[in-house]
């Protein structure tokens, strides 16, 4: 008898969108992704400054039943001595199955009169 065993490593996928993407391409950044199911997490790092009342929102996600869903998501300021500077917001995301899915945030100021969807992320995964 003889026993064969795959081992498929997990990996991570990271992306990460800085101000400067945002401010070049015009407050909406699109991007596409093919992914494969193996991935496990996908972390999407984003520019966000909590100074000025703004922070992301997540705004959709779609795909498959259970394709994709929201793992975790935390804010981390900017280093010490950086007054005003902008920190990041850290997304992470399960892929569990093939499919094609969309997830789409937008910066706000998350009160009653304050400005919505300045900044907008869409992304479009494509998990095989």
């Amino acid at each position: 008898i003889s026993l064969i065993v795959v081992y498929f490593p997990s990996t991570d996928m990271a992306l990460t969108v800085t101000c400067e993407d945002f401010t070049e391409q015009g407050g909406i950044v699109n991007e596409e992704i093919t992914v494969s199911t193996w991935v496990d997490l996908l972390t999407i790092t984003l520019c966000s400054n909590r100074a000025t009342g703004f922070e992301w929102e997540l705004k959709e996600i779609t795909g498959k039943e259970d394709m994709l869903s929201l793992k975790e998501s935390e804010y981390f300021p900017p280093d010490e001595g950086a007054v005003g500077a902008a920190g990041k917001e850290v997304w992470t995301f399960g892929v569990y199955r093939k499919g094609s899915g969309n997830i789409t945030m937008e910066y706000s100021q998350p009160w009653e009169d304050g400005t919505k969807g300045n900044w907008t992320y869409h992304l479009e995964i494509d998990a095989h």
